[in-house]
């Protein structure tokens, strides 16, 4: 099968959701809706990659992400926002996720992001970009 992926997110209708548009081309193992699960699971299941939500319970995405790439550092972080602020993106990339989706990607959009950054990538999702001025940029 696919990818092995963690979804975490506050909203767990959302998870459901998420979580059944990708099982047929990733291996689901497991969902969250607070930071200090996400973290259990990313040390007991290793998964390739996690979509994760900047706005968690009891720790914020940001946080998150630097703990993954920083403690877990081959897993794969892709943040899943609804802002479309460059400011956000920028934050999620300079805090170690390798994409940045917006919640409301299409199905094929997502999977081609997990593909993309498992093969080393960045990937900011339609819709989204980094600030115009700002120093920093995705390596291609």
């Amino acid at each position: 099968m696919g990818p092995r992926l963690v979804l975490a997110d506050e909203n767990a209708d959302f998870l459901g959701s998420l979580r059944k548009a990708l099982e047929g081309e990733c291996r689901v193992l497991a969902t969250a809706c607070d930071g200090a699960t996400v973290l259990k699971l990313l040390e007991e299941l290793a998964p390739d990659v996690v979509l994760m939500s900047l706005a968690m319970r009891t720790s914020s995405g940001s946080d998150l992400t630097r703990d993954t790439t920083g403690v877990l550092g081959n897993i794969k972080v892709i943040v899943l926002t609804m802002h479309t602020d460059p400011a956000y993106v920028q934050e999620a990339l300079k805090g170690g996720a390798s994409g940045v989706l917006l919640k409301s990607s299409a199905r094929a959009e997502v999977v081609a992001a997990i593909h993309h950054v498992m093969a080393g990538g960045t990937y900011v999702g339609t819709g989204l970009s980094l600030p115009a001025a700002g120093g920093f940029r995705p390596l291609p």
